[in-house]
């Protein structure tokens, strides 16, 4: 990276700034978790976390802070599917908004504006996490009250098209 233009900085401050950089060495690695061993957060720390966050989510301005700050950090780390779905989108000519904020409640993989249509791409932990199904049935729900259309994929059926794709040589 080099050092900043302008002026020079003396050769204890880069020392310092050297060393501050530095990854650990095993030995602190090791020593830092000898002293952190078996000690766990206080049931009042967990509690006063929980009550603050519970309260966060209870105010729609703060609410919507943290969803976009989720979608923000989700659109930066798109899975294998949504980016596979991004580009054939973009490819197809399509304007949409990747994990979108929508209303105050959920955020949701793609949404076509033009359309009014989101489109919600399923891992498989969606069939078998205990209450997911009912979860996605009631965000569906709120959607279509909304007069949004929902477009659900499965990965392995996206995977089986993928593959397909592949083996015929075609390239989005």
């Amino acid at each position: 990276m080099g050092w900043p233009k302008g002026r020079p900085k003396s050769e204890e401050h880069k020392r310092k700034i050297s060393a501050a950089n530095k990854a650990p060495s095993e030995d602190k690695i090791r020593k830092l978790s000898e002293a952190h061993k078996g000690k766990t957060r206080t049931e009042d720390h967990r509690r006063r976390t929980s009550e603050a966050l519970h309260r966060r989510w209870n105010d729609p301005e703060e609410r919507l802070k943290m969803l976009e700050g989720k979608a923000r950090h989700l659109r930066a780390n798109l899975s294998p599917y949504e980016s596979y779905m991004a580009n054939l989108l973009t490819d197809l000519g399509i304007e949409f908004e990747n994990n979108k904020v929508m209303g105050v409640r959920y955020i949701v993989d793609f949404f076509i504006p033009l359309w009014e249509m989101v489109v919600e791409i399923d891992g498989n932990h969606h069939r078998w996490v205990e209450g997911k199904p009912e979860r996605d049935a009631e965000r569906d729900k709120w959607l279509y009250d909304q007069g949004y259309t929902v477009v659900r994929f499965c990965t392995t059926e996206m995977s089986d098209v993928i593959g397909e794709h592949a083996t015929k040589g075609w390239v989005l």
